[in-house]
């Protein structure tokens, strides 16, 4: 309504009228409407640098925001630009210190982070934080954002004990001062819980991705962003527990409101389309974790680059095994080989040759040629199934999954 009335009173350019416009971009943004909140966001960026100027704040700001918009809607490397654009002139126009430029550091990293450059990231995670704290204290809400990335970054790299104390100091934080309906408080919920999933501390993860699905519901609605997140955590927890029935509905509830909200091809409604047809593969459904999965496929190519890639290989990984598992079938066996080969270089590079999901891939291979053996025998295949099999007989004790 303030956008409207501005609109017709005060004119398209009007700073005020691009004020209500920016705001209208960051409350959709914030509402999950993604394809919505880059139209208005997009507008109010054209038309404050026409009427404001390159190194106006506002200027500065509708940049920033188009960016984390960007990265949102998985985009990373176009969302770069902005990232970059918007801190650089912040330092030189606000300064060091300033809130927005703080902030706009915080970007940086996550940004990095997300096309795959972990050591460039962590010094603007390190900056954020501390600037933060001494800035703006240690209760503002910002200052929580950042303890909670530095445990993100510090977890997505494997240094889960190191990445504790952040989440918990954040939660707890953001308990007291944010309350515990807040947005910010949900998520770190999640964070805490799928840390300790990954450390195979299931008892203690429950409670936490419960909490946060019956919040979020509760508060933010059936088809947030965050509540479809909740609900693929308590999916991923019971798959890691190996209770893949259960962890079926979770997946499909998921991914039918992430389809509609989001759409086919949005990275994060592929990572759940991944994690429902890993379920249903190892359930035996063969036949349906590779009709989801083959329609997938183009749009992960494109989704899952940089640190992503993992993801890659992981969903080439249920593919593979997927056609192995349906029986054997010339072209069927050719495509799953074709997977899981293509699937293997991509997770040693991403997670090592231990990784569970680099083993999974082995095993799938083995599966794959002992199965080819058995149906073709006298042309090697049981030599490469042999050769897969040492490999995984070789492996040391498995490490976590995410």
């Amino acid at each position: 309504e303030a956008l409207e009335r501005r609109r017709r009173a005060l004119g398209e350019e009007h700073p005020d009228t691009l004020i209500s416009m920016s705001n209208l971009g960051v409350l959709l943004r914030m509402q999950g409407k993604l394809d919505e909140a880059e139209r208005y966001t997009r507008e109010a960026l054209e038309k404050r640098r026409r009427a404001l100027g390159e190194e106006h704040p506002d200027t500065l700001l509708s940049i920033n925001n188009l960016g984390v918009l960007l990265r949102m809607q998985g985009k990373p490397d176009e969302a770069g630009t902005y990232t970059r654009e918007a801190l650089e002139k912040y330092r030189r126009v606000l300064g060091e210190e300033h809130p927005r430029t703080l902030n706009a550091i915080g970007n940086m990293g996550v940004q990095l982070w997300e096309q795959g450059k972990p050591a460039e990231a962590e010094p603007y995670y390190r900056e954020a934080l501390e600037k933060r704290r001494r800035v703006l204290g240690e209760d503002h809400p910002s200052t929580l954002a950042s303890l909670s990335n530095m445990g993100f970054f510090l977890d997505s790299q494997g240094r889960f004990a190191e990445a504790e104390p952040y989440y918990r100091e954040a939660l707890a934080r953001s308990r007291r001062v944010l309350g515990e309906e807040h947005p910010s408080t949900l998520a770190f919920l999640s964070n805490l819980g799928s840390l300790f999933r990954l450390q195979g501390r299931f008892g203690e993860a429950e409670p936490y991705f419960r909490e946060a699905l019956a919040t979020s519901r509760r508060v933010l609605g059936e088809e947030h962003p965050d509540t479809l997140l909740s609900l693929n955590d308590l999916g991923v927890l019971r798959e890691a527990q190996g209770r893949f029935a259960e962890a079926e509905p979770y997946f499909r509830e998921a991914l039918e409101k992430s389809r509609r909200v989001r759409g086919e091809q949005h990275p994060s409604t592929l990572v759940v389309t991944d994690n429902l047809a890993r379920a249903l593969q190892q359930q035996g459904k063969h036949r349906e974790a590779i009709d989801l999965l083959v329609p997938a496929e183009p749009a992960a190519r494109k989704a899952y680059t940089g640190a992503n890639a993992r993801r890659l290989g992981g969903l080439l990984t249920t593919l593979g095994r997927a056609r192995v598992g349906q029986g054997y079938d010339p072209a069927r066996f050719e495509a799953a080989e074709a997977n899981l080969l293509e699937a293997h270089p991509i997770l040693v590079k991403a997670r090592g040759e231990t990784h569970k999901d680099t083993l999974e891939c082995v095993q799938g291979l083995a599966a794959l040629y002992a199965a080819w053996e058995k149906a073709e025998p006298g042309k090697g295949y049981g030599a490469k199934a042999g050769e897969w099999k040492a490999k995984l007989d070789s492996a040391p004790a498995r490490t976590g999954k995410s």
